[in-house]
């Protein structure tokens, strides 16, 4: 019995920072539906051939160059 002393507290914590997380991962699945409609638009209207790879590519190296230089 006492190996379960502290489930009722985590259960509770874990209730309490749950709408937190979900919260978190919505932003996070817009923030790609967004990326997607972006890349979608560029790739059918920029003036030149450019291929997915190339913009996906080029949008993670832009999110690492926003970092610090120790990141």
């Amino acid at each position: 019995m006492t190996r379960f002393r502290f489930l009722p507290a985590c259960v509770f914590a874990f209730l309490l920072l749950c709408p937190a997380l979900l919260s978190a991962r919505e932003q996070t699945y817009k923030g790609l539906s967004d990326f997607a409609r972006a890349l979608s638009i560029i790739e059918k209207n920029y003036v030149d051939d450019i291929s997915s790879e190339e913009l996906t590519t080029s949008a993670i190296k832009g999110m690492f160059d926003s970092l610090d230089p120790y990141s």
